[in-house]
């Protein structure tokens, strides 16, 4: 995005990259351990996501936000997720 927006920018085209943590939509289904409601609680929803879009449309023609970090405020512990992950694909083990 930041070659884009170099490129861009004198045409007025103005680029972001957000790159959010743990979003809480359907697609955490499809992990191989899927996170239960305590954790879905602590994570970010999706219109968190959507005000970071909309706030970086809205600003004025002569200000970019280039970049956005997005983190849930409590962090969970993923090592079980990280664990489970890696050993997807290893010999033996049941895939999805």
């Amino acid at each position: 995005m930041g070659h884009v927006h170099a490129v861009l920018r004198d045409k007025g085209i103005r680029a972001t990259t957000i790159m959010p943590a743990e979003v809480d939509t359907p697609i955490l289904e499809k992990r191989p351990l899927p996170p239960d409601a305590k954790a879905r609680a602590t994570m970010m929803q999706p219109e968190d996501v959507a005000s970071a879009v909309l706030l970086c449309v809205t600003l004025p023609k002569r200000t970019v936000i280039e970049e956005i970090i997005m983190s849930p405020t409590t962090p969970r512990d993923q090592s079980a997720d990280i664990e489970a992950a890696r050993r997807i694909g290893e010999p033996g083990s049941a895939t999805r």
